[in-house]
């Protein structure tokens, strides 16, 4: 088991290399592209690089070890705005409940910075592109009451503040601000439109060889 282990995870690192290579090799027969590669401009480096290699490897070991009846996918988002993302693993089992984990990259390994326990993980999260939240718009529900929150990075550590709250028990709809912070509350109300919309909901994979490889690579 130990033999297949290792041979699968470097095959996927294997496969990699092979991307990148083929990825310099492609830009350098167009001139226009040359510079991107050198001085200052190099993006195909090893601070660059290295989090996939490594993100794959992680997620290798993941699949190859995890033997249970739980639905495992993962995706990546830069929560902090710099360059690298973290990934996201979400396990979630037949009656939607979920955990969702995050892990983020540095030179040292991998390390999981948090987790949040998600009771309605069919809701999905949204994202949004301004840069001022680059963190996960999240919902659920219960008792006649929608609760909206927000996931984040801060000083590595993974935050979740609650926005505001729908309240439909009543005669009409009640919506009530939980949050100060205002111009979260808006970002929040226009990532959940009152109508079914797909556009800005983060996309998870699930955790398979294929997958590991194509959304890791293909990450920009």
């Amino acid at each position: 088991m130990k033999d297949i282990k290792k041979y699968f995870i470097l095959t996927l690192l294997f496969l990699s290399v092979l991307s990148i290579i083929f990825t310099i090799t492609s830009c350098k027969s167009d001139t226009s592209t040359i510079k991107d590669f050198t001085g200052e401009n190099d993006i195909v480096n090893d601070s660059t690089e290295e989090w996939r290699n490594a993100y794959i490897w992680f997620l290798g070991e993941f699949y190859i070890d995890t033997h249970d009846d739980n639905i495992y996918s993962f995706s990546l988002r830069d929560f902090d705005n710099n360059a690298i993302p973290e990934l996201i693993i979400l396990k979630s089992d037949m009656m939607n409940d979920g955990v969702l984990e995050v892990h983020f990259y540095d030179e040292s390994g991998i390390y999981k910075i948090g987790e949040y326990h998600d009771p309605k993980v069919a809701a999905g999260y949204r994202v949004s592109d301004n840069p001022l939240f680059p963190g996960l718009f999240t919902l659920w529900w219960g008792g006649g009451k929608e609760y909206y929150g927000y996931l984040t990075v801060v000083e590595s550590e993974l935050i979740y503040e609650d926005v505001w709250l729908m309240d439909r028990t009543k005669e009409s709809p009640v919506q009530t601000e939980i949050s100060n912070n205002e111009q979260l509350i808006a970002e929040s109300v226009n990532a959940h439109p009152p109508y079914d919309y797909p556009d800005n909901l983060l996309e998870m994979h699930l955790v398979n060889a294929d997958n590991i490889l194509e959304i890791i690579m293909s990450y920009s």
